[in-house]
Parts: C-alpha cells; structure tokens; sequence
C-alpha cells in the first residue's frame, strides 16, 4: 500500500491511502482563515501561530485577508498596524471557519519610569516590552531610560506585559506590569529585603 499526498501553494492539500490499480480522484482541501479587519487599515500584519508560525502582510486591501495554506487546529492571530491591535483564536476543522470580523482596539505610545527601592530614578537603563508574542518596539531593539528614569515605548495597548529591564550590563529583570492606558506605574527595581530576624543569643529569653 502506498501513502499519497498532494500539495499545491494556496490552493490547499489531500492525502489518501492506495494500492497500485486502483483509480485515483484527489480532491485539494484548502482550509483558510478569512475575514475583514474594520478601519481599512492602510498596512497590516498578522502573526499566526499554533499549528504553525509565520507572518503574513497586507497592503491597501480594504481591511480584507486571506491566510492560505493551514492545517485543522487551534491558531492564534495577532493583528497589527499603525492604529490598533486585536488578538483572536481561531479553531480550524473540516468544515470551513466563518470569516472573522476584527475590529483593533486603539494604541498608544507608553510612558513609564523605572526607579531602585528608594523610589529615585534609574537613568540609562534598556527597556523592552513583552506582550504575548509581540515584542516592543517592534524593531526588536531596547529604549533607554533618560535621566528622570522616564522611557517611551510607540503602539502598546491594553494588556498583561512584561517588561524588561537592564540596569546595567550585568543585570538583566522580568518585571510583570499590567497596562490600561498611555502611562504606567512605576516600575521598581532591586526592592529592599524584608529585615533579617535577629535571633538572640543562646541562653537568652
């Protein structure tokens, strides 16, 4: 018995099982993820991952994509572009998904500021912002704190991150922030210990 498959970029795949003489009629299934990102957004990029990992780019389509080429199971989008950000799970079986209807929630630039236990300000310090799987700024690069310990971070939005943070070159942290608007918390590093127990002395009360 023979295993066949067949594939064609975009227009989707088949796989059977066969002995030789039998007749041959294979049908390509092409399961995709389509539908309509509200706004019309001059530019997007959606990243999937799950079953896969890729990133796929939209120029001046009225909002509209098509992601091609996807096997049956549990994806996760991340849409982008320079207004907005909106997250999805999508379950792909046999039967065709509905077209999905994304509208971005809006994003902002970040301001924060990173201090030591003291609450006095930490300049020069590299900063990253981690949401899911986006990584701000988008380049990949780290921010640097100014002397007030202020930083800016360019389209964040609502959600759970974490937030990077090199003092120096010796120190790298993970500190977990939780943002609902353009200005953050500040963020401490090196807090103070709790105070050690002072023991007394053997044969004291």
């Amino acid at each position: 018995r023979y295993h066949i498959r067949a594939y064609a970029a975009g227009r989707g795949e088949a796989a059977l099982d066969t002995e030789p003489g039998d007749p041959l009629r294979i049908q390509l299934t092409n399961t995709e993820i389509t539908g309509i990102v509200r706004g019309a957004p001059e530019e997007l990029t959606i990243t999937i991952s799950g079953q896969l990992w890729r990133t796929e780019s939209f120029f001046r389509t009225g909002g509209a994509f098509t992601l091609h080429d996807l096997r049956p199971g549990s994806y996760n989008l991340v849409f982008d572009s320079a207004d907005g950000h909106a997250e999805r799970t999508v379950e792909l079986g046999d039967v065709p998904a509905e077209p999905l209807d994304v509208t971005l929630d809006p994003v902002f630039t970040l301001t924060g500021r990173i201090v030591n236990a003291d609450h006095a300000p930490i300049g020069g310090a590299a900063v990253q912002l981690r949401m899911g799987t986006q990584t701000l700024p988008d380049s990949g690069e780290t921010v640097q704190t100014d002397a007030s310990g202020r930083f800016t971070i360019k389209r964040a939005h609502p959600g759970s991150a974490t937030v990077r943070v090199s003092p120096d070159s010796d120190n790298t942290l993970w500190l977990p922030a939780t943002i609902t608007g353009p200005t953050l918390d500040d963020l401490v590093v090196n807090p103070t210990p709790p105070p050690e127990y002072d023991y007394p002395d053997e044969g004291e009360d």
